[in-house]
C-alpha cells in the first residue's frame, strides 16, 4: 500500500507496531529520516480517517536510507511478520469471515486463502463474500449480518462451516434491511437522549 491512497494504513501500522517490537523500532530509527520519524508519530495520535486522509499517497521509500524491499528483508522485520501472520493457530471457536470481491485494500485471494488455511485445519469458518461492496462501504453494510452470527453464537446455534458463500450483496436480504431499520431506530434514541435496551428492562429499573 505505500505510496498508494492507503499508505496512511501503513502509518498507522508502524507507529503501532514499534511500540511492541524493540527490534522494528531500532531498524526504524536506523534507517528512516527525520521528517519520516514525524509522519509515524503524527500517526500514531490519529484514527484511521484522519491518518488516512493525511498520509495518502505517502512514499515512504523517501523517508528511508534504503529501499523499503530491503529493509522488510531485515531479520527484525521478518520476525513481526512471522509473529503477526494470520493462520499460525486455529481459534477454538467459530468463525465469520466477511470480505468484498472488488476489496480495493486487501486482495480478496489472500483471504481465500487465509479461509482455506483455517478449513484445512478444521476451523469453524462461516465465510461469506460480497460481489457488489467494497472494502469501506462493506464495514457498514455488514452490521446486522455480524450481529445475527453472534447472536446465533450466544444462542449456541449455526457453528457448522460454510466455506465460500457468494452473494450479489448482504445489503438485500430481509434480515439486513430490518437490521439497518434497527441500527437506525437506535441511532435514533440516543440522539434524543431516550433509554435504550429492552423495553421490559427498562420498565424494571424504573420500578
Amino acid at each position: 500500500m505505500n505510496g498508494t491512497a492507503f499508505s496512511g494504513l501503513t502509518a498507522i501500522g508502524i507507529a503501532s507496531l514499534r511500540r511492541c517490537y524493540a527490534g522494528l523500532d531500532a531498524r526504524i530509527n536506523a534507517h528512516i529520516d527525520a521528517e519520516g520519524q514525524q509522519i509515524l508519530a503524527a500517526a500514531s495520535q490519529l484514527d484511521t480517517v484522519r491518518a488516512g486522509a493525511r498520509f495518502a499517497k505517502q512514499d515512504f521509500n523517501n523517508h528511508c536510507d534504503i529501499s523499503l524491499a530491503e529493509l522488510l528483508t531485515q531479520p527484525e522485520i521478518v520476525e513481526v511478520f512471522d509473529d503477526v501472520r494470520l493462520g499460525q493457530h486455529v481459534p477454538a471457536c467459530p468463525m465469520l469471515v466477511i470480505h468484498p470481491q472488488h476489496d480495493q485494500i486487501i486482495d480478496v485471494r489472500d483471504v481465500d486463502a487465509q479461509v482455506q488455511r483455517y478449513l484445512a485445519a478444521d476451523g469453524h469458518v462461516s465465510y461469506v463474500r460480497d460481489h457488489c461492496s467494497e472494502h469501506i462501504s462493506l464495514m457498514l453494510l455488514s452490521a446486522p449480518l455480524a450481529l445475527n452470527w453472534l447472536k446465533n453464537r450466544f444462542r449456541g446455534t449455526g457453528t457448522s462451516n460454510a466455506q465460500n458463500i457468494p452473494v450479489f450483496s448482504i445489503a438485500l436480504s430481509a434480515k439486513a434491511i430490518r437490521g439497518y431499520l434497527s441500527i437506525l431506530a437506535t441511532m435514533l434514541r440516543a440522539v434524543l437522549a431516550r433509554p435504550l435496551g429492552p423495553t421490559t428492562a427498562r420498565s424494571q429499573h424504573r420500578i
